[in-house]
């Protein structure tokens, strides 16, 4: 069984023995990854150099051939961790196995559980399925590969996968009168994306039902003149605010609606 890591630092098993790789090794490896699980020799050469050479084309196949002796010295086949296919016309295409394991799938499985139980109104089960996920984010995902382009959509995926289960336990936190912690939180969200709107929302919320006004109002103040200076619509944070300061939002219970951020209902899988 092939497990793979992509979360943090790329790491290969098989059969949960770890499998030790070259970093262009590891570079193949996340290329095929997020291609998908197939590449073929022509586009596996382009993913490892921005500018290849003549020697490129062999110097790949070398790259699969190492990687795949390497699983036989553990026990394994080379087929079990990439197969090569030959298709008419003398086309070659290689394939890493559609039954390993990877961690940044188990992830997304579990935040979108995380977030259909919120949707379901199950907060307890939510709130605790969601932390331990999150507590798998390890930073920027496909560390290696962060600067290739072909690795940007699928950078993207895992990042907008992990800031809707951020936000959604954020928002179950909330609603189970985990402010504090939610503060806390949600700083850290918006340190690593200031311009995640919803998250500022949910400060200022925390804040309020820490008891917090000022900070609260404060909070709304800064998103305001952020917005104001990106020449975007902050009608829904000058709403937020004054709600705020005439403390007519609940202080406990469900997250009100309104305000033009969408329904706390709502959760993207």
């Amino acid at each position: 069984m092939i497990q793979m890591e992509v979360l943090g630092p790329f790491t290969l098993r098989f059969k949960y023995q770890l499998v030790d790789l070259q970093p262009m090794h590891e570079l193949m490896l996340l290329g095929f990854v997020s291609a998908g699980g197939t590449l073929s020799a022509d586009r596996l050469v382009e993913i490892l150099w921005d500018q290849p050479t003549a020697g490129s084309a062999a110097t790949s196949r070398g790259y699969v051939s190492r990687v795949r002796q390497k699983v036989k010295v553990l026990g394994g086949t080379g087929d079990e961790v990439i197969s090569t296919l030959r298709l008419a016309g003398g086309r070659t295409h290689y394939r890493i196995p559609d039954g390993y394991a990877l961690d940044a799938n188990r992830f997304q499985e579990q935040i979108a559980a995380g977030c259909q139980a919120y949707r379901l109104g199950n907060l307890e089960a939510s709130y605790a399925r969601l932390g331990l996920t999150l507590k798998f984010w390890k930073g920027k995902p496909l560390r290696a590969a962060h600067e290739r382009w072909w690795a940007f959509d699928y950078i993207d995926r895992l990042e907008s996968s992990y800031k809707t289960g951020a936000i959604t336990h954020l928002k179950a936190a909330i609603e189970l009168g985990h402010h504090r912690e939610a503060a806390a939180e949600t700083r850290h969200l918006i340190d690593n994306w200031p311009e995640e709107e919803e998250a500022w929302q949910l400060l200022a919320i925390a804040h309020y039902r820490s008891g917090h006004i000022d900070e609260a109002a404060s909070t709304c103040r800064r998103i305001i003149g952020s917005l104001r200076e990106r020449g975007h619509n902050e009608l829904s944070f000058q709403e937020l605010q004054r709600a705020i300061l005439a403390r007519t939002l609940p202080w406990r219970g469900p997250l009100p609606a309104g305000f033009g951020w969408p329904d706390p209902r709502d959760c993207q899988k």
